[in-house]
């Protein structure tokens, strides 16, 4: 019996891993289709882009949102 829990155990550890692991690519691929639509949208060089990102990111963190919906409001 003790094993059998020591199983069940390790694939509920491992089965969290794998969810976080895959919540963390949503996560990248959400953020990666909001810049493609805001390169879409605006007339940035690279470097004004890449600027724009991380100071998105700071404006996210300060009002505890996602990078993402800064990018989205100011793709639209």
């Amino acid at each position: 019996m003790g094993s059998l829990a020591a199983y069940l155990t390790s694939f509920a550890e491992f089965y969290d891993i794998v969810n976080y692991i895959r919540k963390a690519f949503d996560t990248v691929h959400e953020l990666d289709t909001a810049l493609v639509d805001l390169k879409k949208t605006a007339d940035m060089t690279s470097g004004q882009f890449e600027e724009f990102y991380f100071n998105a990111n700071k404006v996210a963190k300060q009002f505890g949102v996602t990078t993402t919906d800064i990018i989205n409001q100011a793709s639209a």
